[in-house]
């Protein structure tokens, strides 16, 4: 049970790591679709 939890614990902190590039990324192109006056 504690190796199930542990498993889930990682994928839970890599799907969050994911989460944050896709914010990032995501910020990046709304920046450029706002106009150039976002910093990019």
């Amino acid at each position: 049970m504690l190796g199930v939890a542990n498993g889930f614990n990682k994928r839970v902190a890599s799907v969050r790591g994911l989460n944050r590039n896709a914010i990032a990324i995501w910020n990046h192109y709304l920046s450029h679709i706002n106009g150039t006056r976002g910093a990019c």
